[in-house]
């Protein structure tokens, strides 16, 4: 066992570095720290084909990780007009058809002979509020979602489903475009604001995909008006990550920050990236990314899945 001696301080005009040195204290020693963080993958389902294709994705992640596979899919109960009465289809049916449907998609997975435990839950209730609720109380590490075809991230993410699990759920969140790969992860972009608790969401990240050997990127769009102080505090992560972490395959990137969300985009379009990851803090790069305020449409190519850590 190899021990490292880290004081640990923190710069107010740097907080990552701060966060960074905490976070190597508690953890310490980060290179004989080895453990699965995804135990758990919680999977939400309606049955759809975006939600089948998340499913195929959480499994790969799953079968590599070997990681248990919860479905969950929560049961609206609809009201339909019979002669002009009113009456509600009763809740035993529902939730009959609804497990009966989840046992073929645990079959499927079967069929496909991968490592992996599979359990099959049905709810009553609305989606969003049976995921929140089911991820705080079974602990899940991670939430799997499909979301829909369109034209930009903001255009899949904004009013979805998806956007408000995200927004609530304390556990990371892993949103899967309904056209994405599922033929292994090569390339990881992570999208940089120094925020807190960055420097633990790349740990976690690295941990999680550190099995397919990927390369991570590690980008910042810089702002223009301040190109030393980017410069500078862009270095001083740098060398955190690089010194903290023991992982052989970071690269770092600094962009041209005119536009935060085109930056990103166009990068991760042109060097192939397989997955796009932020932290999710206040009002940071994914939220600006899905905001009402956001009047230009992105060009993204929506193949891509996001994955979002929650802010400390």
């Amino acid at each position: 066992m190899h021990l490292i001696n880290i004081i640990v301080t923190y710069d107010i005009n740097h907080p990552a570095r701060g966060e960074a040195a905490i976070f190597l204290d508690k953890f310490l020693p980060m290179n004989d720290f080895n453990f699965n963080p995804l135990r758990k993958i919680l999977v939400p389902t309606d049955f759809s084909e975006n939600a089948e294709h998340a499913l195929s994705y959480a499994a790969m992640l799953a079968s590599k990780l070997r990681s248990k596979l919860v479905l969950l899919h929560s049961i609206k109960v609809p009201i339909v007009a019979m002669n002009e009465m009113v009456a509600e289809v009763p809740e035993p049916q529902l939730t009959k058809e609804a497990n009966l449907q989840l046992e073929k998609l645990k079959n499927k997975i079967r069929a496909r002979q991968l490592p992996v435990e599979v359990e099959t839950i049905s709810s009553m209730g609305f989606a969003v509020e049976e995921i929140i609720s089911f991820c705080d109380e079974r602990k899940s590490d991670l939430i799997v979602m499909g979301t829909r075809g369109a034209h930009g991230l903001s255009e899949v993410l904004l009013g979805s489903n998806t956007a408000e699990v995200i927004s609530k759920a304390a556990c990371p969140v892993l949103a899967v475009p309904y056209d994405a790969p599922v033929n292994g992860i090569r390339k990881i972009l992570f999208a940089t604001n120094y925020n807190d608790n960055d420097f633990r969401s790349i740990f976690l990240l690295t941990e999680i995909f550190k099995p397919w050997n990927p390369e991570f990127i590690i980008v910042h769009a810089e702002d223009s008006h301040h190109p030393r102080m980017e410069n500078s505090a862009f270095e001083h992560f740098k060398e955190q990550v690089v010194s903290g972490i023991p992982y052989d395959k970071y690269y770092f990137n600094l962009l041209d920050g005119g536009d935060v969300e085109s930056a990103v985009n166009d990068f991760a379009s042109s060097n192939q990236v397989d997955l796009i990851s932020v932290s999710k803090r206040k009002r940071n790069f994914f939220e600006r990314m899905i905001g009402t305020s956001l009047s230009k449409r992105l060009a993204y190519h929506t193949h891509i899945p996001l994955l979002v850590f929650q802010g400390a």
